[in-house]
């Protein structure tokens, strides 16, 4: 196995970006947030950025196309494939990771499914079934559920790994001929908080219960008059609600409860490959879609354009988008990661004519803000 470190305290690249939202959209507007930027210039592996995973531990597992990275908060360290090593990772091209309760990483690459455990500092392949060589195996969504199973998205179909077996078993869409390739190529996992996992595949949205081993088609043309088959990702909100991207300009609303589908046309957006969700430091929830300047108010209902950023042509183009339970916002994307922290923006400076205290005070907090007097 390959693993090599390089510090990271000297090489952090900051950038200032002004991102005000046309509009009421959200409590940034007028703030300037403060995104961080690593690359291979710092030591990452790969500048093509496919997955990103923070642990139990606060550390942060970055999938590029050619390696898997690990962020400590100080330093990097590189893992990689090496041939007559059988401790190492399976493959370079890293699509997809999560971690199951006992800490382990589950990392899905395009040449197999591997465990990594931490302790042990050491890589073991699972092969799926019905797969003659686990190289052929490409994983491109993993899920865990509270009973420590494992859920496996393939454009070949879905797996599940039984933490009571220890085996894995593939989980059968129906369907016959073109409609069952499609049904079975899965392109995005996601489980609510009853563990009820919801697919996005190349014909519509689905779910599936582990519990009565139920499969069923959500979203489909018998279902939705506007209906476009391929979804390509799901964010379940932080009220239960799920949104899914399309391979169009359309975002989804699907209410699981009353099953009512809405379409929100998103201009600007081709095509809609990510979505995430932040907590804004007013205490409202908004979406970043693509990482491209474009977000979504869903109390508002309303599409939000952020500003240029200051100092950069414009902003980066995500591959992935990935909110870790921090509330922290990570893009990754062909030039790099970038992050940010929504809580920590730039101050945003108030001027007022008049006088609001006779008294002299040169710092007070109100209303989760510290404002600095000064006089001139």
């Amino acid at each position: 196995m390959k693993g090599y470190n390089i510090t990271l305290s000297r090489y952090l690249i900051f950038c200032f970006l002004g991102l005000s939202a046309t509009g009421k959209s959200h409590s940034q507007s007028g703030a300037q947030m403060v995104f961080r930027k690593i690359d291979d210039q710092n030591g990452l592996s790969d500048n093509d950025v496919q997955c990103i995973y923070k642990d139990q531990r606060n550390f942060v597992w970055i999938g590029t196309a050619s390696g898997l990275n690990l962020l400590d908060g100080s330093s990097l360290t590189v893992f990689t494939n090496e041939t007559n090593n059988k401790n190492s990772i399976s493959n370079n091209n890293i699509q997809a990771i999560t971690e199951d309760r006992s800490g382990l990483l589950w990392i899905g690459t395009g040449e197999g499914l591997n465990i990594f455990d931490p302790r042990l500092n050491k890589f073991s392949i699972v092969p799926l079934p019905n797969f003659n060589n686990y190289q052929k195996d490409n994983i491109k969504s993993l899920a865990v559920d509270k009973k420590n199973n494992v859920f496996i998205g393939t454009p070949n179909g879905l797996f599940i790994y039984s933490a009571f077996t220890k085996k894995i078993s593939p989980i059968i869409f129906p369907g016959y001929g073109t409609d069952s390739i499609h049904n079975n190529n899965i392109t995005h996992l996601a489980l609510d908080t009853e563990d009820l996992l919801w697919i996005s595949t190349l014909n519509g949205l689905w779910s599936y219960s582990e519990k009565s081993h139920k499969i069923s088609q959500e979203i489909s043309a018998e279902n939705e008059p506007l209906f476009k088959p391929i979804f390509t990702c799901i964010l379940i909100d932080h009220t239960g609600k799920l949104w899914a991207g399309i391979w169009d300009s359309v975002l989804i609303e699907f209410n699981p409860v009353t099953k009512k589908i809405t379409n929100h046309l998103i201009p600007g957006i081709e095509k809609i490959l990510s979505i995430a969700e932040i907590k804004q430091p007013g205490g409202n929830y908004i979406f970043w879609l693509n990482g491209i300047g474009i977000g979504f108010d869903p109390s508002a209902n309303k599409v939000i354009h952020f500003s240029k950023p200051t100092g950069l042509p414009g902003f980066p183009n995500a591959n992935t988008l990935y909110t870790s339970g921090d509330n922290w916002l990570w893009m990754g994307t062909a030039k790099g990661l970038y992050y940010y922290n929504p809580a920590k923006t730039l101050i945003k400076v108030t001027l007022f004519r008049s006088p609001t205290t006779g008294q002299s005070i040169s710092i007070r907090e109100w209303a989760n803000n510290c404002w600095y007097r000064i006089r001139f």
